[in-house]
């Protein structure tokens, strides 16, 4: 009876066979087996009403980036128009509006290149690209539009190549810092860091924000555990930024992760 039930008998007669207890058990048996197959019928039909679902919202945020982009084009051409009108209202009201749009851009492309990366339909353009001179450069780019937080980089390395994707990476990086400088007060400092670990670059980016509990340290990257965050009123990041991270990161046989400093705030750090 046990080596029967080890191999995966549910049930099981002993002699003297009673007829009665043939009959039950059989009837059971057939009904377990309607059971299990009704049950198959229902995951196989909730499997394909998720797989529609998914299609639909990816048409959908696909079918959104245009029209944003016909609008942010239009934005451009109404701030040359108003260039010389010399009205802070209407330029601080237009610059507004093409950051917001540039928001709703970049939450798009994020949720559709994760659909590629889950589907293993995001093709790498890897080159040799030297990590300090892209640092340098978006650090340039961060410092000019952002007058409230300092950025500094700091590295003892003068050179470090590495084949990657430049233009997925240089996002990753931009995430960090948008998230970072999104939760630090005015005046704060962000550190980027880089340094060399068993011959792979370590990049850092630390923040003096409020930290982020360690419940939550590895739910942050992915997808369902932004929700979770959100829908207990805590948000740790400002969208699917991190869950781009994560896939694009591990995409280059890397690893992304976060952790509290001693003292105050966060350190996200992820190695290629």
């Amino acid at each position: 009876m046990i080596e029967g039930l080890k191999v995966g008998a549910t049930d099981y007669l002993t002699k003297p066979i009673n007829p009665v207890d043939v009959i039950l058990r059989s009837r059971n048996a057939v009904f377990m087996k309607q059971l299990i197959d009704q049950e198959k019928e229902h995951l196989t039909e909730m499997k394909n009403l998720q797989r529609l679902n998914d299609e639909l919202n990816h048409m959908i945020v696909h079918d959104m980036r245009n029209p944003l982009t016909v609008m942010l084009g239009h934005l451009e051409l109404l701030k040359i128009k108003v260039k010389n009108l010399e009205n802070d209202k209407i330029d601080k009201t237009l610059s507004i509006l093409n950051q917001q749009a540039n928001r709703l851009i970049e939450m798009i492309s994020s949720l559709l290149d994760i659909n590629k990366f889950e589907k293993g339909e995001m093709k790498l353009n890897r080159e040799e690209v030297d990590l300090i001179e892209l640092l340098n450069h978006i650090l340039q780019v961060f410092n000019y539009n952002k007058d409230h937080v300092k950025i500094l980089l700091e590295t003892k390395i003068t050179t470090f190549k590495a084949p990657i994707d430049k233009y997925i990476i240089e996002r990753v990086i931009e995430n960090l810092l948008t998230n970072a400088i999104k939760f630090s007060n005015k005046n704060s400092i962000i550190t980027l860091h880089i340094d060399q670990q068993n011959e792979k670059p370590v990049i850092k980016v630390i923040d003096q924000g409020p930290g982020i509990p360690a419940e939550y340290q590895e739910k942050i990257f992915e997808k369902f555990g932004q929700v979770e965050s959100r829908r207990k009123g805590n948000k740790y990041s400002t969208g699917l930024g991190l869950t781009f991270c994560k896939y694009a990161v591990n995409a280059h046989g890397g690893e992304i992760g976060v952790y509290n400093n001693p003292n105050a705030g966060s350190t996200f750090w992820f190695t290629l």
